[in-house]
């Protein structure tokens, strides 16, 4: 038995049915076509958005780490600051303390 694409009917003299059985597959065979094409063109589209979806996600997972960072460093800083400030008025505390007694 021979199958093809077409809906040409293979025996010039196949009964009513056949032929409408022959039609019905055909018709079925480009409906789903149709919807296959339609299912491809969805996917497509799902994929392009999900590239777009993980770039901004990229992006923004940058800005926020380079803004903690950029937090946490200017935290350190006046951290560090301020015990300079304190070390330095502790010395010249001392040192004026120092002048005193002698």
């Amino acid at each position: 038995m021979c199958f093809t694409n077409s809906n040409k009917n293979i025996d010039p003299k196949s009964s009513r049915e056949v032929v409408e059985l022959q039609n019905q597959l055909a018709f079925n065979n480009t409906d789903w076509q149709i919807q296959v094409d339609q299912l491809t063109t969805t996917v497509e589209k799902m994929q392009q958005n999900n590239e777009l979806l993980n770039d901004t996600l990229a992006r923004e997972m940058n800005y926020i780490i380079t803004t903690l960072l950029s937090e946490m460093t200017g935290a350190v800083e006046r951290e560090i600051s301020e015990k300079y400030k304190k070390q330095s008025q502790h010395t010249k505390g001392s040192k004026i303390k120092k002048a005193k007694f002698n």
